[in-house]
């Protein structure tokens, strides 16, 4: 398309030119032309085309007169072309492709849709980052005069093509359903960071490719921001689709406590599926039967009313069917008929609920930090890092870690809220100062004194219970090709070094606030 509008604008110019040359040897060669040179020629047919005609140059031979004609009767026509040029600058992808070339040093972020995800994501950066610039890959939903917003119809990868070389490091979100297959036709460029929205999270990843879910980012979303308090002990997820599998999974490698406090977690839904999932989960989690002294799992086969007990004693009930309108039903059911005294949670995008805690809003699931994870990768390196010191450098750096590594140093990082919570002794907290940070790491070294083993317990508690998630089982011998690890038994059956190990998740808090 652009080769063949090339190859006509060549044309249209030397035909001009040619006629222009025509006009000017023509009219020379009357003694009464005005029209003797071919820059008097320019000049006739720029008054002419323009229709401002001041008279002081006109053909005067008949040869001259014709080619005038059509000088004339173009004239129409180009400023009709003018202004639909004008017009279709400033209303299409004129303008907005002029203000992205001019984009300077601004942090850029490219979507390739203007959906309620990727507008969620971009209000979100925004307010955290006002001088950024996001370019959406369609105009619809973008008003023309949103200085920090740019909608064009055009592919990801031109947008990239339009950056001046003095614009950072680009980000290229891909959002909706055919996320992946935009992804794919593009391929991944060198010179930008990728992240794109997806339903399955792939095991091995390129450098600068981040892969998201909707579901998960809900999940994690949740517990941060609704973390258990002390008096919650008995928790009812009530609809157990994909959203459902994804809160109870962050749940058990979220809320792991001190060893004296334990959560029932009753599940009404189909959980088959979840248990032959992770047939290991049973070495860290009661299931089936609630225990004293660990987590419980109870999967529950009759409907959620079958137990009124069940449901008047539980300290949370979370209403999590994938089903939107479902939610609103039941919790419309729950509280007109049965005198639940526990929190009442629902998932549901629209915040209209009738006094009811709402979770799963756009606005609450795209974050940067949410999507992108940098903050969340950030401290999984450090950890690492402080990992590294304590074995005296030998263990590999984060670049050298497998996947599955990496994948467990961020769940260490991600079960810090918790335990700060643990260390500050408040569970209303969601986000950490400075100040609360030093606090927390200073309770951290006096309970080393104090309790030398009870920190350290916690953490080992966490890390069996992830990798008993995927299914990693004891053997005297690590292999990681069959899963199995000579650390997984309980804390007192550790050695003493071992054991001191587990410091090294909890010394991440002095690194944040130093």
């Amino acid at each position: 398309m652009k080769k063949r509008r090339s190859i006509l604008i060549a044309a249209a110019v030397a035909v001009y030119f040619l006629l222009l040359g025509l006009l000017a040897a023509v009219e020379s060669a009357s003694p009464d032309a005005s029209i003797t040179s071919l820059g008097e020629a320019l000049w006739y047919s720029i008054v002419t085309m323009t229709t401002v005609g001041y008279g002081d140059a006109f053909p005067v031979t008949a040869p001259g007169k014709i080619i005038g004609g059509l000088f004339l009767l173009l004239s129409a026509g180009a400023l009709t072309a003018l202004i639909t040029f004008a017009v279709s600058w400033v209303t299409g992808a004129g303008l907005p492709k002029f203000r992205i070339r001019r984009a300077g040093n601004r942090p850029v972020y490219i979507f390739n849709h203007a959906d309620s995800a990727s507008l969620a994501l971009s209000d979100n950066i925004l307010a955290e980052t006002p001088q950024a610039l996001c370019l959406f890959g369609e105009s619809g939903g973008i008003s023309p005069s949103d200085r920090s917003r740019i909608g064009v119809e055009l592919s990801p990868a031109q947008l990239l093509e339009l950056l001046p070389k003095s614009a950072g490091r680009p980000t290229v979100v891909f959002t909706g359903e055919d996320a992946e297959a935009q992804l794919t036709r593009m391929g991944i460029p060198e010179n930008a960071d990728v992240v794109c929205q997806t339903g399955r999270i792939p095991e091995a990843l390129r450098p600068g490719l981040r892969f998201f879910d909707r579901n998960e980012l809900c999940a994690s979303m949740y517990w941060q921001h609704y973390p258990l308090a002390n008096r919650e002990r008995k928790v009812l997820l009530v609809g157990f689709g994909h959203l459902g599998r994804e809160l109870l999974e962050q749940a058990l490698l979220t809320n792991i406590f001190s060893p004296v406090r334990v959560t029932e977690y009753h599940v009404f839904g189909d959980a088959s599926e979840f248990l032959l999932d992770h047939p290991q989960l049973g070495t860290s989690v009661s299931i089936g039967s609630v225990s004293p002294d660990r987590d419980s799992l109870i999967l529950h086969a009759d409907p959620w009313n079958a137990d009124e007990e069940l449901l008047l004693g539980a300290d949370r009930i979370i209403l999590c069917s994938d089903d939107e309108a479902e939610n609103t039903v039941l919790s419309r059911r729950i509280k007109t008929w049965f005198p639940v005294t526990g929190k009442l949670h629902l998932y549901c995008r629209s915040v209209l609920t009738d006094g009811l805690t709402v979770f799963g809003t756009d606005g609450e699931i795209f974050t940067p930090e949410a999507v992108l994870r940098s903050g969340l990768e950030r401290m999984a390196r450090q950890i690492n890092e402080n990992y590294r010191a304590a074995s005296g450098g030998n263990a590999p750096r984060w670049e050298e870690l497998s996947a599955f590594l990496r994948r467990s140093n961020m769940a260490s990082a991600n079960h810090l809220r918790t335990k700060l919570r643990f260390l500050l002794d408040d569970d209303s907290l969601t986000e950490f100062t400075r100040e609360q940070l030093r606090q927390a790491y200073g309770r951290f070294r006096e309970l080393q004194t104090e309790q030398p083993d009870l920190c350290r317990r916690i953490e080992h508690d966490r890390w069996v219970r992830f990798h008993a998630m995927y299914n990693w089982r004891y053997a005297p011998k690590r292999d990681n090709s069959r899963r199995f690890h000579p650390l997984m038994v309980p804390f007192d059956d550790l050695t003493l070094a071992d054991q001191a190990k587990d410091d090294y998740a909890w010394e991440l808090i002095s690194s944040l606030y130093s």
